[in-house]
């Protein structure tokens, strides 16, 4: 069952007079937003009890523990007909509520864009086809703890469902011997450059590190696949995918909803595109926007 947290209106409308009185938001080198438009909103939210609840319960959904969920989708976030750059102010504002939001890509700026691209390989970024279970940032030495996808239009052809899948979980039924095996730092994926939040490259790298208290750092991706020769390598990955896969669910997202995934806790991914893209007109097209934000030790699902 997803697991759905309801942004009802009081708290919509609190975060709303948040974002408008908000200064405006700007990053420092190491990508992160910077600190006096965290803290505006937070006092913000500590005054509003409908919005204090909203981010006490979404952290906790979404916190680093066996027992929590590690994803969570937001009903409500933004208006999918309203102002796009002030619905990505409130979904901000949103993010600095439940971490430390921080411009990964530079490039592609704080809400990266996830439209349909014809161009690209199809199960890169924007592809046209199935985008493999995952985790954003695989070959960083810090991955982003939290990925957020908003749905401002979902595809009119019925595919693009969003997956996600739990990592700790697969860790466990891995044999001892796939553990052992993809501990080792030889798999390698993706380009790094124009990186900020996620310190230096590390390519290759572990598909398995521990981390604490039982959990592992699971860096997997099927976007390796491609890419590599038949070899002990690729099948210990498939094998590891496969599992992955067994632990899948499907997140159909409507517009106005967001999906936040637990880094740690879930890998994400999307189902391919439904057929007949290159006839629907650019602005029926699936439109998403895409960022990151980092755990918080200031921050606890009580407070």
């Amino acid at each position: 069952m997803t697991n759905i947290i309801l942004f009802d209106k009081p708290a919509r409308k609190a975060l709303t007079d948040v974002a408008a009185t908000a200064p405006d938001y700007e990053f420092g080198p190491d990508g992160r937003l910077n600190g006096s438009y965290i803290d505006h909103v937070r006092r913000g939210a500590a005054a509003e009890p409908s919005l204090a609840a909203f981010a006490a319960r979404a952290r906790g959904d979404l916190a680093t523990e066996h027992d929590k969920p590690g994803y969570a989708v937001i009903d409500g976030l933004v208006n999918p007909s309203g102002d796009e750059e002030f619905e990505l102010k409130r979904a901000t504002a949103a993010c600095a509520l439940l971490g430390g939001p921080f411009r990964m890509i530079e490039r592609l700026g704080f809400w990266q864009e996830l439209g349909v691209n014809f161009t690209t390989e199809p199960f890169r970024f924007g592809g046209l086809g199935d985008n493999p279970l995952h985790i954003d940032g695989v070959n960083t030495t810090y991955p982003p703890d939290y990925v957020i996808l908003i749905c401002f239009q979902k595809d009119p052809a019925g595919g693009g469902a969003n997956l996600v899948a739990s990592l700790q979980r697969l860790v466990v039924k891995l044999p001892a011997e796939d553990r052992q095996y993809l501990s080792q730092s030889i798999f390698c994926e993706g380009r790094y450059f124009g990186m900020s939040g996620v310190g230096p490259e590390l390519n290759p790298f572990p598909v398995l590190a521990p981390l604490h208290g039982g959990l592992w750092r699971v860096r997997i991706t099927g976007k390796a696949l491609p890419g590599m020769s038949p070899g002990p390598q690729r099948d210990y990955l498939v094998r590891a995918l496969d599992l992955l896969a067994k632990e899948q669910a499907e997140v159909l997202l409507e517009p106005g909803q967001a999906l936040v995934v637990n880094q740690v806790m879930m890998a994400h991914g999307r189902d391919r595109l439904g057929s007949g893209q290159q006839a629907i007109p650019p602005e029926r097209r699936r439109h998403f926007r895409q960022s990151y934000f980092a755990a918080d030790p200031c921050l606890t699902e009580g407070d």
